[in-house]
């Protein structure tokens, strides 16, 4: 009688199996949409687009957790505009979910932007659930950029190198 008790498992798909998140699985969901990608010493990927540079990382003590960290390709090089910067990062983070931004300084009067989403795959994780992180952190990462390019079009200037924000 219950809701669920006439369900056909001939209808349900198989189960996708879960195994370790890896470099290798990484660069698999990056090939598979053909975008370029470069790999560091410390395996770690990397991949420049329009309006961020990414790193692909895998850390933790059993390599379970993933991180897909962006560093906007712009910098705030007026120091009074950075209380601007700060609010518009705020209410970026108060009204998405996802990736987490924050604001970058170096030791020039200047800032930039960084965002992340990092996960634990403890227990696995599958190719749909390892490219559907992949995917939306670059396509939201890519919206906050924009959102930053409209917001500070004359502020901003290129950042030569990125450099990796541990």
């Amino acid at each position: 009688m219950g809701f669920f008790s006439n369900s056909d498992p001939g209808l349900t798909p198989p189960a996708e199996e879960l195994a370790p998140v890896s470099y290798d699985r990484l660069k698999s969901v990056l090939e598979s949409h053909e975008w370029n990608y470069s790999q560091q010493e410390d395996g770690a990927l990397v991949a420049n687009w329009d309006h961020a540079h990414h790193f692909f990382l895998i850390f933790g003590e059993s390599d379970e957790m993933c991180a897909i960290r962006g560093i906007w390709s712009k910098k705030l090089t007026n120091p009074e505009r950075f209380s601007e910067l700060l609010l518009h990062i705020n209410e970026w983070n108060k009204t998405k979910l996802f990736p987490k931004a924050y604001l970058l300084d170096d030791d020039e009067p200047s800032a930039t932007v960084g965002f992340e989403c990092v996960i634990d795959y403890e227990f696995g994780v599958t190719e749909k659930q390892l490219d559907l992180l992949v995917r939306q952190t670059l396509v939201t990462g890519h919206q906050l950029c924009e959102q930053l390019d409209g917001a500070f079009p004359d502020a901003v200037s290129q950042i030569e190198e990125p450099k990796e924000q541990s």
